[in-house]
């Protein structure tokens, strides 16, 4: 497990640290306000609105039903797909 920063998804402004992108879910509301700075806490609820691997980045968003988050909720891209036939 890598620690990393928690980035507020609208701002860029670090917000939090966490302890491992692993412990967290996109989606995610409950718990995440444990590992964010207090004064931020305040502006929440927060919600985990994307990870980001190689840099070891959380996104979160205190506004979930905004549009620019709706295509990370409802849209995917598959590779290398292995279709198993009889």
């Amino acid at each position: 497990d890598r620690p990393g920063s928690i980035v507020d998804a609208a701002t860029g402004e670090i917000i939090g640290n966490h302890k491992g992108l692993w412990y967290h879910t996109v989606g995610q509301r409950k718990g995440i306000g444990k590992v964010l700075y207090p004064k931020v806490t305040a502006k929440g609820p927060w919600y985990v609105v994307a990870k980001d691997p190689k840099r070891d980045l959380i996104f979160a968003s205190n506004q979930y039903d905004e549009d620019v988050f709706t295509a990370a909720r409802t849209d995917f891209f598959v590779e290398d797909i292995r279709w198993i036939a009889d």
